[in-house]
């Protein structure tokens, strides 16, 4: 496999006898791919940055309470690369086309593109059963975005 990494992306490009992967149902064949990439990342590479995070988690996007759909999975840091005023951020990498098609489709073909963007992982204690907590991270987090995007109030 080789890497070409950007500022909000990532090119996993397939290699003659990396292996392909199949599955529609649950989402197989792309929880297999990314289970699969996150065994790379965790050895290095010699295509990313030297420290370019290695210890990656595998995982359904809902169950770190993000909003998206129960199939949809990614990796992510296992611990945050920054924290900023009580927000402890992660780097995660995704499938932008995983409406459309599983990741393991384009990685079949020959390459696939993951989004890579940071994020704040939901707390247990955020719950329906209390709002204050939902509530007072969704301000952290509004405001860290405000602070990277220099808008402030």
């Amino acid at each position: 496999m080789r890497i070409e990494i950007d500022k909000t992306s990532i090119l996993f490009i397939r290699e003659d006898g990396d292996p392909k992967f199949y599955g529609v149902k649950e989402a197989k064949g792309e929880s297999n791919l990314f289970h699969w990439i996150k065994k790379q990342l965790a050895n290095g590479h010699p295509d990313l940055p030297k420290n370019f995070p290695t210890d990656w988690i595998k995982k359904r996007m809902w169950k770190d309470g993000h909003m998206m759909d129960d199939m949809q999975q990614y990796l992510r840091t296992r611990k945050p690369v920054i924290k900023s005023k009580g927000v402890a951020w992660h780097v995660c990498l995704y499938n932008g086309m995983w409406a459309i098609q599983g990741a393991e489709y384009y990685w079949n073909d020959g390459s696939v593109r993951l989004i890579m963007e940071t994020v704040s992982i939901c707390k247990p204690e955020l719950n329906i059963g209390n709002p204050e907590a939902i509530a007072d991270q969704s301000q952290k987090v509004w405001e860290q975005i405000g602070v990277e995007l220099g808008i402030t109030a």
